[in-house]
């Protein structure tokens, strides 16, 4: 025996490390591009949510139509004519509202009054 074969077996576990390696290398590299699409599919999906819902109708799905009422500007359905109020448009709309129990209810479900004990 000359000792070839000794060099040879060493030789093919040295390829199958680099190949086990390469094999390693690759698979982390698809696990990065698939979570990079991944990524990239959830801020579309996120982004195309949002361009569907804005100025949208929470009753009926149509368009919402900015308008000015008693100089505030409101958010006016053009399908079931519902009227959406932005955060301080009621209060602007209804000062007087403050001092009685709506206003009191009002506060109280958008966080601005006093909590209950």
């Amino acid at each position: 025996m000359d000792g070839r074969g000794k060099f040879d077996k060493y030789t093919e576990l040295w390829r199958d490390v680099e190949r086990a390696r390469e094999d390693i290398y690759f698979a982390q590299k698809d696990r990065e591009l698939l979570a990079e699409l991944r990524e990239k599919d959830q801020q579309e999906l996120e982004r195309a949510i949002l361009e569907l819902c804005s100025m949208r109708c929470p009753k009926c799905g149509r368009k919402l139509e900015e308008t000015i009422y008693q100089q505030v500007r409101i958010d006016r359905c053009t399908g079931c004519g519902g009227v959406w109020l932005d955060p301080g448009e009621l209060e602007a709309l209804a000062p007087e509202a403050h001092a009685s129990w709506l206003g009191d209810l009002l506060s109280r479900m958008t966080g601005r009054g006093e909590k209950h004990r």
